[in-house]
């Protein structure tokens, strides 16, 4: 089965996409693209984050789903920088988790909210960061 997440995210301007092959009804393996938004000063992040995550769903019911994944995030395929005269044109790396819950409206229509939390080093920085992420959105399910 396959399906494609289409998410906003709850800072603003923020929002993410996601296309999903399962391999058996409870695993499979994603990737997502993140675009951060606004920080909560108001200033523009220009972050463009792509993650490649093994994913696991359980199933409640015939409605209800748990999930959670895990992976690599990169920034190396596009420009990255705060807006707040910092800019690293080599991106980051690191890795990322997050679970999620989701409800089926049909069968092939799902609402979903998640949040995953990357641990990733820039490449000029020795230090490590974290950057939390939340988005609630639909998800279309193909082959069903």
């Amino acid at each position: 089965m396959i399906a494609i997440d289409l998410d906003t995210g709850f800072r603003y301007g923020a929002f993410d996409t996601a296309a999903t092959y399962y391999v058996t009804p409870y695993a499979g393996i994603q990737a997502e693209f993140i675009d951060e938004g606004k920080q909560p000063q108001g200033i523009k992040n220009v972050n463009k984050i792509f993650d490649i995550d093994a994913i696991a769903k359980y199933s409640f019911s015939d409605l209800y789903y748990l999930f959670a994944k895990g992976g690599i995030t990169s920034s190396y395929f596009s420009y990255n920088g705060s807006g707040n005269e910092y800019s690293n044109n080599t991106g980051f790396t690191g890795g990322n988790i997050g679970v999620g819950v989701g409800y089926e409206l049909t069968d092939t229509w799902s609402v979903q909210a998640q949040v995953v939390a990357s641990n990733y080093q820039q490449s000029d920085k020795t230090a490590y960061e974290t950057f939390e992420y939340a988005s609630i959105g639909l998800q279309y399910e193909f082959d069903k």
